[in-house]
């Protein structure tokens, strides 16, 4: 006590009231409100007037609100720097997620987050220092009171405005929708956290029960021109860190030279696994924004009397799986390399070529379709090299792992071509990635992270290569994920009642949506996040005299030139 009577500033009201405001000010940055800072000035001041009068009137109830908000604000602090206010992407995520993934998350986080959390419970520690030497004030009843009920004024004011404005009586009244609306966001933080927490279990209840019901598919015709087809769906590749699509280090030589079908630009329905497959492998309604859960890929293809078979090196976690793995466990056989998540254990997509073989040597009077779901690039990317060291180079070693991802990639759809070449039967690949990533960090402790605020989250890899295909061609015009699901249909050679008979191989030009984990939003709106390159130098450093020649590279008609050297290059599409 004499301590802080020897500081009196400390101790002050002046003092701990501007101390709050801090700690009112960060708390609201942990819960998400990374903008709009203005907007949100009268709720920071709010939750500060509330502690302040909390404490001169009780300590306990002021340890009990100050704690409430700090423990609220700290378990979302993360997400919250990272991915802004609660989404179904993140409640997604809390959900499907395991102790491993946990781990890999907290890895990737940047250094600026962790200096955020620490300089937060300092504050939090050097507030509950001081309020222990500062005494409450019980009779200042009346003043409390009135503080109080201006307070709550002022969190129900507009929902309740709101729903006098309700012209449509027969609405539902629901309390988190109400609270929802209220100006002081921790009120409204918590009801958008329990409404969206809700419309996830209400999916997952209805991709239980599509288990158990009939598909709404009405099938006109059948007619396939290869034996063997195979999905081969990538994770968390970004388009423009493949040399497939102009990317100086050679991280997709396979993809490079293949003839086939390469779309120049598709677009990923989200930026992460769950919202992105869910608007791909399912059938969609409204314009998008609402799923039919019984009407998948597998059980449109079963329909069609395709036998389907689904290989998967993430992970069937049985009630918390995932989109794709509730999909997968429809097929007619289905292989996990993971008896829980996804990345329960540390097993390499290659463990995947062995099943194909043997799925492929069997039935081969019978027109197949077989899925291969990767694990890819899924962060934390040095955990996918079993140890080794990347041989790449890339400003950290983290992105330098990245680019080892991506060769093991396309290293693997490689030796899934030879496979069924080696098998002797017509077949056709579809190479996609379920969506992009965003950087994080940087220099060394530069890595990616999912993030729904740029183009690059979105803009994956698409390719198709078949047995019959003599030639490089490129689709100009974008297409979209969301449509995946006709392109799909048309692939097999299937004619549906629900589904467009537009060629989704030849599309035509179309606003491009993507799902931001709230709302459906246009692809062109969202902020630029560039791949990285070393300095010219750098890479001459680490690469093969051949290859120094060859960082001058053509795409889409736009020349790159590194170090001011200008070197003609073959055209890219041949």
């Amino acid at each position: 006590m004499s301590q802080f009577k020897k500081y009196h500033f400390i101790n002050n009201d002046i003092t701990f009231a501007l101390l709050l405001l801090i700690f009112s000010f960060l708390s609201h940055i942990a819960l998400g409100i990374l903008d709009n800072y203005l907007t949100n000035l009268v709720s920071i001041f709010a939750l500060c007037l509330l502690l302040f009068t909390l404490q001169k009137h009780s300590k306990i109830l002021f340890l009990i609100g100050f704690l409430f908000i700090f423990a609220l604000s700290l378990s979302y602090l993360p997400s919250g720097l990272l991915y802004g206010p609660v989404s179904i992407g993140v409640i997604a995520s809390v959900y499907e997620t395991n102790f491993s993934e946990t781990i890999g998350f907290f890895k990737a986080i940047p250094l600026s987050i962790y200096i955020f959390t620490f300089f937060y419970l300092l504050l939090f520690i050097v507030i509950l220092l001081i309020q222990r030497h500062k005494t409450s004030n019980k009779s200042q009843k009346k003043i409390y009171a009135a503080v109080y009920l201006a307070l709550l004024a002022f969190s129900l004011y507009t929902p309740i405005a709101k729903e006098v404005e309700n012209t449509v009586p027969e609405k539902e009244f629901k309390l988190s929708e109400f609270f929802k609306a209220s100006n002081f966001y921790p009120v409204s933080f918590m009801s958008n956290a329990i409404k969206v927490n809700n419309t996830y279990l209400t999916q997952r209840a209805l991709l239980n029960d599509a288990l158990t019901k009939t598909p709404e598919w009405q099938i006109l015709s059948v007619e396939p021109k290869y034996q063997n087809y195979v999905l081969v769906i990538g994770e968390s590749m970004r388009r423009d860190y493949t040399s497939l699509y102009g990317y100086p280090q050679k991280t997709t030589p396979f993809l490079e030279q293949v003839n086939g079908l390469i779309f120049d630009l598709y677009v990923a329905a989200g930026p992460n696994t769950q919202p992105s497959l869910q608007r791909t492998l399912y059938r969609s309604i409204n314009n998008n924004e609402e799923t039919v859960y019984t009407d998948n890929i597998i059980s449109l293809a079963k329909l069609a009397h395709y036998k389907t078979y689904w290989l998967s090196n993430q992970g069937k976690v049985g009630e918390w799986d995932t989109m794709a793995s509730r999909i997968g466990i429809q097929a007619d056989e289905y292989f996990f390399t993971k008896k829980g998540g996804y990345d329960s254990d540390n097993i390499a997509d290659t463990a995947l070529l062995e099943p194909l073989k043997q799925l492929l040597a069997k039935d081969k009077d019978q027109t197949k379709l077989i899925v291969l779901h990767l694990i890819g690039s899924h962060p934390t990317f040095c955990a996918h090299l079993n140890g080794e060291e990347p041989k790449f180079h890339l400003i950290s070693r983290e992105m330098s792992c990245y680019l080892d991802t991506l060769k093991q990639t396309d290293s693997l759809l490689s030796e899934v071509n030879q496979i069924l070449k080696d098998q002797g039967q017509s077949y056709s690949v579809i190479y996609f990635s379920d969506h992009g990533l965003a950087h994080l960090g940087a220099g060394k402790n530069l890595s990616m992270l999912n993030n729904k605020e740029y183009k690059q989250s979105y803009a994956v890899p698409f390719i198709r290569f078949s047995s019959d295909d003599t030639k490089r061609t490129l689709v100009k015009n974008p297409q979209s994920a969301f449509n995946f699901i006709h392109g799909f249909a048309q692939w097999l050679g299937i004619k549906e009642s629900h589904l467009s008979q537009e060629d989704f191989f030849n599309p035509q030009p179309q606003p491009i949506k993507v799902f931001n984990w709230r709302a459906l939003v246009d692809y062109q709106s969202l902020k630029e996040d560039p791949a990285k390159q070393e300095p010219y130098c750098q890479m001459l450093h680490h690469v093969r005299p051949y290859q120094a020649q060859a960082y001058l590279y053509q795409m889409n008609d736009r020349i790159f030139i590194f170090a001011g050297i200008v070197i003609q290059q073959t055209q890219f599409f041949r």
